[in-house]
């Protein structure tokens, strides 16, 4: 079959896709800072992505935690500490990031994460590989969220890719 190399690349360029949400004007915009350690504290769980409410504790985790109310981040020697709070005190485990999962650049936190996974769906089977890249921004009195994902995978046996990228904000909990 002459035009089988044709078609193959047809399949790959066809079955990829990119979203990008533009940064929101309507939001303070970015700047560089001292550290990380205006990261540290307490956000609300509940923000915004400028269009529709969103959830800190289902970005950092990939699922949102029942009647969560914060998500408290702390710095130690051991890494990242990410702790959700629940209004009836129940905590959910905190998570720890190692020194080699995330980086602090110029006052924003990056977090780079990336998981395997399959299974069926209503189109076959299907296997892939998400990574996701969380870059924390500290804007007065928000944290600004920029949330990457890369998808690439196969269906039945077409290879599809996604990138989806989000902007979220949060506000800061007031000290209790």
């Amino acid at each position: 079959m002459k035009n089988a190399p044709a078609l193959v690349l047809l399949v790959l360029i066809v079955s990829g896709c990119a979203t990008r949400q533009p940064y929101p004007i309507a939001w303070s915009p970015l700047a560089a800072s001292q550290g990380c350690d205006q990261l540290a504290g307490d956000w609300g769980d509940t923000g915004t992505t400028g269009k529709v409410d969103t959830s800190l504790s289902q970005v950092i985790f990939g699922r949102r935690f029942s009647d969560s109310t914060s998500v408290k981040f702390s710095f130690s020697e051991r890494g990242l500490l990410v702790d959700v709070a629940n209004p009836a005190t129940l905590r959910e485990p905190p998570r720890t990031f190692t020194d080699k999962q995330f980086v602090c650049r110029d006052g924003m936190l990056a977090i780079r994460e990336s998981r395997w996974g399959g299974g069926g769906n209503e189109l076959g089977f299907a296997l892939g590989r998400e990574a996701t890249l969380l870059e924390f921004h500290p804007s007065v009195p928000y944290l600004v969220v920029k949330e990457k994902v890369s998808t690439t995978g196969v269906i039945l046996i077409i290879p599809v890719r996604q990138t989806e990228e989000r902007w979220h904000r949060f506000e800061r909990m007031p000290v209790s």
